[in-house]
């Protein structure tokens, strides 16, 4: 079942705001995984300690997984900033998952990869956040070496610093939820927002494509 557009429209305002008032939004530089100094910031690992905020999100995800009509065997988050989207989603939808660990099991099974499965199944590669795709890559390479197929990834916020580009050179498709500059133009919209911190998101917003600042 479909989810009203003017249920996702809700729900993506409602989230954006929610995040202000819960200072998931840090309006300083910060350094991202990328190399790149970002002057915002969105911190989605918090999303873990408020339920409410998490089933939210995960609503929105499923309206985008039934929206552009995905079909997996397997959700996959990549960690670890995915982790509470990914075992949320399954236990709200019903979607079986794996989970990617940072680095393979030095005891008792060794594996790299936790879960129910045969090797060869298809994964949605669920991101908290995108913006050159490097993680994402690796996330996926490390799947594909175990015997997974994989064609989509789902990103609840993208960066636009090239990932989708990056990506769909290497054969795989980058689906989003908010482009960065679609949250920033909600959070504008509906917040009231302080000199220091409007100036920021002017600041990103100058960044413009990946192209536009020099990185590939």
């Amino acid at each position: 079942m479909r989810v009203a557009s003017s249920t996702v429209e809700y729900l993506k305002r409602k989230i954006v705001i929610e995040y202000y008032q819960k200072n998931f939004i840090r309006f300083e530089d910060t350094v991202l995984a990328s190399g790149l100094v970002s002057p915002t910031y969105i911190d989605n690992r918090k999303i873990m300690s408020h339920p409410d905020l998490c089933i939210n999100v995960t609503h929105l995800i499923n309206a985008y997984i039934k929206k552009l009509g995905l079909e997996f065997d397997f959700i996959c988050g990549v960690p670890m900033g995915a982790l509470p989207i990914q075992f949320s989603i399954s236990i709200l939808f019903h979607y079986p998952v794996i989970m990617l660990r940072n680095e393979r099991k030095q005891y008792a099974t060794n594996n790299l990869i936790e879960g129910d499965y045969k090797g060869g199944e298809e994964v949605l590669i669920i991101e908290d956040v995108i913006t050159m795709g490097t993680s994402t890559l690796t996330a996926i390479e490390k799947l594909e070496t175990q015997g997974f197929k994989v064609r989509h990834v789902l990103a609840l916020f993208n960066g636009e610093q090239g990932a989708k580009e990056r990506l769909q050179k290497r054969g795989y498709f980058l689906h989003e939820v908010f482009t960065y500059a679609e949250f920033l133009h909600i959070l504008e919209s509906n917040v009231e927002l302080t000199g220091g911190e409007y100036e920021a998101i002017l600041t990103r917003y100058s960044w413009g494509s990946v192209n536009d600042i020099g990185m590939k």
